[in-house]
């Protein structure tokens, strides 16, 4: 059943419809983070940033928005200038 329901998620992902990484869970986010994932690295920065169901660590979500950046998420580099010049 998940991985029909993965399968599923994917061709609607593909079809613009769904923000895949959105549909991951946290604990799904890392891996494909590591894997290059530039929405899942910017997801997983939020979740830190804003504390949601982790301890919030704003470290580590400047490490994840850079992370993002430089798999050329727009958000991630925004949040990423934001945090690094003080402005949020």
């Amino acid at each position: 059943m998940r991985r029909l329901l993965t399968t599923l998620l994917v061709l609607i992902g593909t079809l613009g419809v769904v923000d895949i990484a959105s549909a991951m869970t946290r604990e799904e986010l890392p891996k494909a983070c590591q894997a290059g994932d530039a929405r899942a690295c910017f997801n997983l920065g939020q979740i830190y940033y804003f504390g949601k169901g982790v301890t919030q660590d704003k470290s580590k979500a400047v490490e994840l928005y850079r992370q993002a950046c430089d798999l050329k998420n727009e958000r991630g580099c925004k949040n990423y200038a934001k945090l690094k010049t003080g402005k949020r």
